[in-house]
């Protein structure tokens, strides 16, 4: 009997850190995070550069509107929620570039 308690104890354990280990992003923290890489990209843009400071930020948000709007951020928003653990979320969102944030999420 004492044997039975400790297997299921060891699977109730085993199945917290599971849990724990794969609580990924919800789905408002994948969109934070992939509008955060989408702001660090569009920023680099260099044709935006010679903007005047209104029309830059015109402009860079027309971007990622389009970006939102296509099929492959969709994709990626999905693949965050199954894909995505909370180390590597937090990693990107205090990525400094976007290198950066893409080394946390390979």
């Amino acid at each position: 009997m004492r044997d039975v308690g400790r297997v299921v104890a060891a699977a109730a354990l085993a199945l917290s850190f599971a849990a724990c280990h794969r609580a990924g992003p919800s789905a408002t923290e994948c969109e934070q995070m992939l509008d955060r890489y989408l702001d660090m990209t569009i920023g680099d843009d260099p044709t935006l550069a010679a903007l005047p400071t209104a029309q830059a930020q015109m402009a860079r948000a027309m971007k990622k509107e389009t970006k939102k709007g296509d099929k492959s951020y969709h994709r990626v928003a999905d693949q965050c929620l199954r894909e995505v653990s909370r180390t590597e979320y937090e990693c990107a969102m205090k990525a400094n570039g976007a290198n950066q944030w893409e080394a946390c999420i390979e």
